[in-house]
């Protein structure tokens, strides 16, 4: 059962969206179904991630530590410029302010953005979740 799922998986992660543009969720686009698809294991799962682009998610629970880290990070991202590569700008800015480097700046991050581990590649993410949503979800994870 395994092996199906991952040639499904595999077969689902070259999809065009011509192909799949009207199994999707009203409004979706071609560059969300491209940033979205090679985290797919079913074209079900696809709902989530969408949320996590375009919803409403839960925050995380951070420790003391990572709540300061991701006050810093929502503060640096209303400085950011967004029209250029918002995630390097945001993650070189907070690991010189911060000190903090690899899965300590970066596994915090993730988690406030996305509400999960593990996922797709960030920048991509970030540039199409868009600068208020961002915002707001950094703040919302360094209150919680």
């Amino acid at each position: 059962a395994r092996l199906v799922e991952l040639v499904n998986a595999r077969l689902l992660h070259k999809l065009d969206y011509a192909t799949v543009a009207e199994r999707l969720p009203e409004g979706v686009t071609e560059e969300d179904w491209l940033l979205l698809r090679p985290n797919l294991e079913r074209l079900a799962d696809f709902a989530g991630w969408y949320a996590v682009l375009r919803g409403e998610i839960e925050p995380p629970e951070l420790g003391h530590e990572e709540r300061l880290l991701m006050k810093e990070a929502a503060s640096l991202a209303e400085r950011t410029d967004w029209a250029a590569e918002p995630w390097r700008a945001l993650t070189e800015e907070l690991k010189r302010s911060s000190g903090k480097k690899g899965r300590e700046l970066f596994h915090p991050l993730r988690l406030a953005l996305t509400g999960r581990d593990s996922g797709p590649e960030m920048a991509g993410l970030l540039q199409r979740m868009g600068r208020e949503r961002a915002i707001g979800r950094l703040e919302a994870a360094a209150r919680r």
